[in-house]
C-alpha cells in the first residue's frame, strides 16, 4: 500500500463517486408577487435599500459592504442595514442566508428582490411569492426557480482578483482545507504518492507530518503555488455552488484544481480546467506542476474572466433587475 493513500485511509475509510451559459439575467413571463405598484411611478433608480437578515457582526453582513461600495462607485445612494433596524425605499434588496429565516418585505408596493443561496425542489416556495425576484447563487436552483415560473436570476458571490506581482508558480502544489470528511482530492493525489504541502487543521495523523504547513496559509501562498487541490461538498455539487475556499483561492491569485461544478463552469468557463474523473485529475494536476506557462496563461484567463463577476459587475446587474422591475411596472 502507498504511504499517502496508507495514512489517509487509515482514519478515512471508504471511496469517493465523482460527480459529474446562458444569459447572466434570465427573466420568466409569470409574476412572483401579485401586489402591484402604481402605473404612475417613475422614480429613479438612484438609491437601494439594502437589508441583510443577519446582525452587523456577521459574516453575511460584512460581505454585503462590498456590494454596498460597488454600488455607489456605479452612482447610486445606498442604505445598508440588518433586520433589527430595517428600512425601507423604493428599491430594496433583502439578502438572507436561507429560507428559514426569511426578511418580511416592508412595503408591498416598492420593488422587492430578494437574495439568497440556494431554493431546493423540496422548498416551499410561497413566501418567496412577496418578492418581486428571486436571485440566487445556486445554478440548480436558478434552473429549478425558472422551470416553476418564478421570476429568477443568477448572479454569485463577487470575485475581486487582487493586483498580484508577476509570480512563477513554483512547481508543487497545496492542499487547502480543514479535516471535516473524506477529501477527493487527498485521496486521488495519495493515490498516485503524490507530494503536497498542507494547510488545514486535522491532518496530523492522515499525512506525512513534514508536508504538513500549518493550520492557515497566507494570503500571498496561493499565487506560489501552481496548483491549489481543495474540496467541495456534496452539497455544493448538487446545489452547483461556489464555496468560500474557491473564491478565496481566485481572489489571490491561485489556480485551484476542482472537480466539475456547472456554477464554476457557469462563470469561468474553459478558462479554469476541471476535472470528471481520476485519469483528468491526474493529468492537469501533472501539466500544471510541469509547464508554468500553462499555469500563468490560466491566471491570466481567470483575471479577464472574474471583470464579468466582480463587485462592479454584480452591481450593476442588480441595478439592471430594478430598472427591468421598475419598466414592467409602469
Amino acid at each position: 500500500m502507498k504511504k499517502y493513500l496508507l495514512l489517509y485511509l487509515a482514519v478515512l475509510l471508504g471511496g469517493a463517486l465523482l460527480l459529474s451559459y446562458s444569459k447572466v439575467l434570465e427573466k420568466v413571463t409569470a409574476p412572483v408577487s401579485e401586489v402591484t405598484a402604481s402605473e404612475n411611478r417613475t422614480d429613479a433608480l438612484s438609491q437601494i435599500y439594502i437589508n441583510v437578515q443577519a446582525s452587523k457582526m456577521s459574516s453575511l453582513y460584512r460581505q454585503n459592504l462590498k456590494l454596498q461600495k460597488a454600488l455607489q462607485e456605479i452612482g447610486k445612494d445606498v442604505v445598508l442595514s440588518d433586520m433589527q433596524k430595517a428600512q425601507s425605499g423604493n428599491f430594496n434588496l433583502y439578502i438572507a442566508e436561507n429560507l428559514d429565516n426569511l426578511p418580511k418585505v416592508l412595503d408591498a408596493n416598492a420593488i422587492n428582490i430578494l437574495w439568497l443561496p440556494v431554493v431546493r425542489q423540496s422548498d416551499d416556495v410561497t413566501p418567496l411569492r412577496a418578492f418581486d425576484v428571486i436571485v440566487v447563487k445556486s445554478m440548480a436552483s436558478f434552473n429549478h426557480l425558472k422551470a416553476i415560473n418564478v421570476r429568477t436570476a443568477f448572479i454569485p458571490d463577487a470575485f475581486n482578483i487582487k493586483s498580484i506581482p508577476h509570480r512563477q508558480p513554483n512547481g508543487k502544489s497545496m492542499f487547502y482545507g480543514d479535516n471535516s470528511g473524506f477529501s477527493l482530492s487527498l485521496y486521488l493525489a495519495g493515490k498516485q504518492e503524490h507530494s503536497l504541502d498542507v494547510y488545514g487543521k486535522g491532518f496530523e495523523s492522515l499525512w506525512p507530518i513534514d508536508e504538513i504547513k500549518g493550520n492557515t496559509p497566507s494570503l500571498d501562498d496561493f499565487s506560489r503555488y501552481s496548483a491549489v487541490l481543495t474540496d467541495q461538498s456534496d452539497d455544493d455539487i448538487r446545489d452547483e455552488l461556489v464555496n468560500a475556499k474557491i473564491i478565496e483561492i481566485i481572489e489571490n491569485g491561485g489556480v485551484p484544481l476542482l472537480r466539475f461544478n456547472s456554477a464554476v463552469y457557469k462563470i469561468f468557463g474553459e478558462a479554469l480546467p476541471l476535472y470528471h474523473d481520476e485519469q483528468e485529475f491526474i493529468d492537469l494536476l501533472n501539466q500544471l506542476e510541469r509547464n508554468s506557462d500553462f499555469v500563468m496563461q490560466i491566471r491570466q484567463n481567470l483575471k479577464l474572466v472574474s471583470q464579468n463577476w466582480n463587485s462592479i459587475s454584480q452591481a450593476q446587474k442588480f441595478s439592471e433587475l430594478f430598472d427591468i422591475m421598475q419598466k414592467k411596472r409602469r
